[in-house]
């Protein structure tokens, strides 16, 4: 797991998009919808965590820790990047 305020880092932007589950086998315990938060950390490394907001137990709709599932490289427009980063993802989650 990964802190945002890890190094002396900071969160610059966050991003969340919710993705249908209803049709899943796992939509009928944890809720119709998972949302999966993007954080952008100041250094330049894209995290997530994943929450179920519907879910029938406080313990399963609670937001899980961070991941850390990119980096940005130096010397290109980091909310730009990130922007872009978030909408392909999303794209690709609601497609699944």
């Amino acid at each position: 797991m990964a802190k945002i305020s890890a190094r002396g880092a900071h969160k610059v932007c966050e991003n969340s998009v919710d993705i249908d589950r209803s049709s899943d086998d796992i939509g009928s315990f944890l809720g119709p919808v998972a949302r999966v938060h993007y954080v952008l950390r100041s250094d330049g490394k894209i995290l997530r965590a994943i929450a179920y907001p519907q879910a029938t137990t406080a313990y399963d709709r609670k937001r899980g820790g961070y991941t850390i599932v990119a980096t940005i490289k130096p010397g290109y427009d980091m909310r730009e990047v990130f922007d872009r980063y978030c909408a392909r993802k999303g794209c690709k989650l609601n497609a699944a």
